[in-house]
């Protein structure tokens, strides 16, 4: 009896964040050496806005923040000085003096994939006492075929009453029966926000005390330990940040085993803060009835900071 095949068969395939942790998954699970790692989505849909942030989801992983934007990374305690960073398998250049590399530089709209190498490889630059962290950018040959990928955002602070835009466009496509592909990609942020702060440098302990001794809320005489607070300072502090990624990937595939690739990316971060403060300094000697709680804190005085003019502080 013959065999019937219907070659009309419609495939639907699925993408989304199941996929991509699964990718990851394979990924790590066919690597010779302890890796992690995160994909992006589709072109253009990282977890995260931003990479730190996006690294942090990873096991062992920790990061430091910039203006409420993770920064830096520490991996399996090991500070951002012991971590090597590359880009397309290349050290990347940034306004660090030291090794540390600062992520909030670099949009997650370029990113396609994150590996963090936690143990040496022959075929990963060394150097990373932590892990090795490997940004891969989207290259066309892996798009394969005209792809167009965009997406707009707006970013509302509450504290500074301003709405701040984000952009992305990316481009790919393939020529001459897939043997040269060219990719070009672009973002730009800008983010303005307001913090407002009040902080003191510390604590003295036992400093001498003008007219009347410290006392208890009840009115007794406090005979233990004594912290008046150095100072306290109210701040507020406006910050804009305006960040511009450009990438640009060309690939030739003169054959099926030799692929030339030439990539260029460009980042340009600009921060710009102010910062207002308002500062009380209080000098013991001149601190008049004083009036601690048990732990000998001190709730409410009098401080006199010229002869003439008392200024009551509770």
């Amino acid at each position: 009896t013959p065999t019937v095949v219907n070659e009309d068969v419609e495939v639907i395939a699925v993408t989304g964040i199941r996929s991509s942790l699964r990718s990851s998954m394979l990924d790590k699970k066919a690597s010779n050496v302890v890796t992690d790692g995160i994909k992006a989505e589709d072109l253009g849909k990282f977890p995260d806005l931003n990479v730190a942030e996006s690294l942090q989801r990873i096991t062992g992983v920790a990061i430091d923040r910039s203006g409420g934007e993770g920064q830096a990374v520490t991996i399996r305690g090991f500070g951002p000085q012991f971590n090597t960073v590359l880009v397309n398998g290349r050290q990347q250049a940034s306004e660090d003096p030291g090794r540390d590399f600062s992520f909030d530089t670099l949009a997650a709209e370029m990113v396609k994939t994150l590996d963090v190498h936690k143990t040496s490889s022959a075929t990963a630059q060394s150097g990373g006492i932590g892990a090795t962290v490997n940004i891969e950018t989207a290259k066309p040959f892996a798009i394969n075929g005209f792809k167009l990928a965009g997406s707009v955002k707006a970013t509302y602070d509450g504290n500074s009453e301003e709405t701040s835009p984000q952009a992305s466009l990316l481009i790919s496509d393939t020529f001459n029966d897939d043997t040269f592909g060219a990719l070009f990609a672009i973002s730009y942020l800008e983010r303005e926000t307001k913090l407002n702060r009040a902080q003191s440098a510390g604590w003295r302990e036992n400093s001498s005390f003008g007219k009347g001794a410290p006392v208890t809320e009840s009115g007794d005489v406090y005979t233990g330990n004594i912290f008046i607070p150095q100072n306290f300072d109210s701040l507020v502090t406006t910050e804009k940040r305006e960040r511009t990624n450009a990438n640009l990937v060309l690939q030739y595939a003169p054959s099926d085993n030799l692929v030339i690739t030439a990539d260029a990316l460009y980042s340009d971060f600009d921060v710009k803060s102010d910062t207002t403060s308002y500062g009380h300094w209080f000098t013991s000697d001149n601190v008049e009835n004083a009036v601690v709680d048990e732990n000998g804190t001190i709730l409410s005085l009098i401080h006199i900071s010229e002869p003439t003019r008392q200024e009551a502080i509770s």
